[in-house]
């Protein structure tokens, strides 16, 4: 069996990959029905990549499983090796996914919508991202702000959140090592 800090490493991993399939569904269901009535070539492009990237995320996610049980040593750092590097094309792969789809649909939506609209949108999308993606991201960004600085940004949060919500990024957190957690108890 790996390792539990293997085990959390491919923990993330699999969260990293369904916050990518989230966006690419959020594409899906808010973005491609408006740009399809404004260029129907744009969104057949951007399903073929979205084929793609599915494809790719269920190759990842079953090599992930395949590594969750098998035993520390030589052959699964080799494996985890093989790993990085699929793992980092995946990722290139969805960064040019969004930036082609950015260059593309972006002009195109100024052009045809309102300012409110695109706002109404955005927020749309935001409301239909699971509540745990949210709290993962949110603890991600969280881990890059400075740490004497954590515990203010939780308390702003605290107050702005369901209390699930709360208790779902400070178990976020926790996950990712993030320093000072009784800090941010204190906060709340």
């Amino acid at each position: 069996m790996a390792s539990a800090e293997l085990r959390s490493v491919f923990d993330r991993a699999e969260l990293a990959i369904e916050l990518a399939e989230s966006v690419a569904g959020l594409e899906q269901r808010h973005l491609h029905p408006l740009i399809d009535s404004l260029s129907p070539e744009l969104t057949r492009h951007a399903a073929v990549d979205h084929a793609e990237g599915s494809a790719a995320a269920s190759a990842l996610r079953h090599f992930l499983r395949g590594l969750r049980n098998r035993p520390d040593g030589t052959e699964l750092r080799r494996e985890m090796a093989v790993l990085e590097s699929d793992f980092a094309a995946y990722s290139a792969d969805v960064a040019c996914h969004m930036q082609r789809e950015r260059e593309a649909h972006n002009p195109l939506l100024w052009l045809h919508e309102s300012d409110e609209a695109l706002l109404g949108l955005k927020r749309s999308m935001i409301d239909d991202v699971p509540l745990h993606l949210r709290c993962s991201l949110a603890a991600w960004m969280a881990r890059s702000v400075r740490p004497a600085d954590r515990p203010a940004l939780v308390a702003a949060v605290r107050h702005s959140v369901p209390a699930q919500a709360y208790d779902m990024l400070l178990d976020q957190l926790q996950m990712q090592s993030c320093p000072a957690p009784a800090a941010f108890a204190q906060a709340a």
